[in-house]
């Protein structure tokens, strides 16, 4: 979206029904210039008289920097982001459906020492998990979506990624 986002104005896009009941995915459509939306239900056959489509940018698996950077762009002129980061976060699990770390408490306190400050991003809107990561100099979490963030953390913010022992990824 990111790469067309010029031209969303003059189509419509085509998502799964579900995106419209969950803020995460209207919250991070509204970055882009998109005039229309269809919602797809499920089990659902449609037809559409045009279907236009950009072709694979990249393998799966592999993304284009200066994409990242167009997309990086857009977040912050929209949610006018800060450039100075200074917080140490922690992001928890522990509000999740499912992977949780087992020893978060023992985690937690040790953090606490080094002045980190614990954030559940279920409880905040996609603008406010950008501006969350956004603002932290040292970010610790597990693998996951809380990590796919880090493409709006400072330049120079370190991370540190917490796996199970004996993790081969």
């Amino acid at each position: 979206l990111a790469e067309i986002n010029g031209e969303l104005s003059g189509y419509t896009l085509i998502v799964p029904a579900y995106f419209k009941n969950e803020k995460i995915y209207t919250d991070s459509l509204a970055l882009f210039n998109i005039s229309s939306i269809h919602y797809l239900d499920k089990n659902t056959l449609t037809h559409f008289k045009e279907l236009y489509f950009i072709s694979p940018m990249a393998e799966t698996g592999n993304f284009q920097p200066q994409n990242l950077d167009k997309l990086r762009t857009i977040v912050r002129a929209k949610y006018n982001l800060p450039v100075s980061a200074k917080k140490n976060i922690y992001i928890s699990r522990a509000k999740a459906k499912r992977r949780f770390i087992k020893n978060e408490e023992e985690v937690v306190r040790i953090l606490a020492k080094y002045n980190f400050e614990t954030y559940y991003l279920e409880d905040h809107s996609f603008s406010e998990q950008v501006k969350i990561v956004n603002s932290a100099s040292n970010i610790v979490s597990i693998h996951g979506a809380a990590l796919a963030l880090l493409l709006f953390a400072e330049d120079g913010s370190s991370v540190m990624e917490l796996r199970s022992e004996g993790d081969k990824a």
